[in-house]
């Protein structure tokens, strides 16, 4: 399966942790300002991640707009909160990006 892991990082947190999912994947790995719907469509499966700022995951609302125009298949997204951020502290954290959300492993990608 073709992954690209993308990440967005105003502190290199995001990245750093978007390196090692990338390697753990053996996925490509770009910055998001990098990334376009027709690089997307080039992947079957897209990692997306971005701290958490205000409750949202920055950069997320572009990213599902480019995923949604692209041929690519998944969209998997990950977030480094700050600690009032956390979903078990922050119960909007769900609400405010995704209509859902699933356990998954590398096995599921």
């Amino acid at each position: 399966m073709n992954v690209l892991v993308t990440y967005k990082s105003k502190t290199e947190f995001t990245k750093w942790y978007a390196e090692i999912i990338a390697k753990g994947l053996e996925a490509d790995l770009a910055e998001f300002s990098e990334v376009t719907a027709e690089k997307m469509s080039g992947y079957d499966v897209i990692v997306y991640g971005g701290g958490l700022y205000a409750g949202r995951v920055n950069g997320f609302k572009k990213t599902k707009e480019m995923f949604a125009t692209s041929t690519a298949k998944k969209l998997v997204v990950f977030q480094t909160p700050a600690p009032d951020d956390i979903p078990q502290n922050n119960p909007s954290f769900l609400a405010n990006n995704l209509t859902y959300s699933i356990a998954f492993s590398s096995e599921t990608l």
